[in-house]
């Protein structure tokens, strides 16, 4: 993907999954927390791909 940031929305789009599942992943540590700015909150993209790296088989299965 390269370098910048990513929505919740994008992330969700990504992995196939819903909000709320993303959020229940951030909050028990499977997946990791946005950086925050303001109140806006963003994954770096390198840190999304390191998460799909390190969890490849389950992320396999995306739609």
């Amino acid at each position: 993907m390269g370098k910048g940031y990513m929505t919740n929305a994008q992330i969700c789009r990504y992995f196939c999954i819903e909000r709320t599942t993303l959020w229940r992943w951030c909050r028990s540590g499977y997946f990791p927390t946005p950086d925050t700015y303001g109140t806006l909150k963003r994954w770096k993209i390198e840190t999304v791909e390191q998460f799909e790296q390190n969890n490849k088989r389950r992320t396999d299965s995306r739609c």
